[in-house]
């Protein structure tokens, strides 16, 4: 399922390129090699690292960059 349509980033590709220690958004993609562009993905990466890592986040714990002020 896509995630990520500015950047064509899928879960199955957040699920391969997240590191096994705690992983940002930013980190995701940087590992795709691309940047956030409108910032409407970033809740849902976010929670698949969570759910990734099982463990609670606060809400802006990941939030880095573009994503962290979206336009609107």
């Amino acid at each position: 399922m896509y995630l990520c349509i500015c950047n064509a980033i899928t879960d199955k590709q957040v699920r391969q390129r997240a590191c096994a220690a705690r992983c940002s958004v930013a980190d995701v993609y940087r590992a795709c090699g691309c940047r956030p562009q409108c910032g409407k993905c970033v809740g849902a990466i976010r929670d698949l690292l969570v759910e990734m890592q099982g463990q609670p986040v606060d809400s802006g714990a990941f939030l880095e960059g573009a994503a962290a002020a979206p336009s609107e």
